[in-house]
């Protein structure tokens, strides 16, 4: 869970086009599948494990619901939206 959990925080940071529950974690999901199976081929004594893929997924949801939302709300605002401009009456 603790390799997905950055995931979670910094993805909806770095690339605002991926905000979102299910974009998170789809795209999060492809990137540990992708992972083992690098593994799986490329390390001996090494295989494929979907537990890995899920509790990973399941560690980027857990970032995404407890900070990531907030935090990329706060480091990219909207456009035409300032922060010193108080919108008056």
């Amino acid at each position: 869970m603790l390799l997905g959990l950055p995931f979670g925080l910094l993805l909806p940071v770095l690339w605002p086009r991926a905000r979102g529950l299910f974009r998170v974690l789809l795209r999060t999901a492809a990137v540990m599948l992708l992972v083992e199976l690098v593994q799986g081929a490329l390390i001996t004594g090494r295989a494929f494990d979907i537990d890995d893929v899920l509790l990973n997924t399941t560690g980027a949801l857990l970032g995404y619901l407890l900070l990531g939302r907030r935090l990329a709300r706060t480091v990219q605002r909207r456009p035409g939206r300032r922060a010193d401009v108080d919108p008056g009456p």
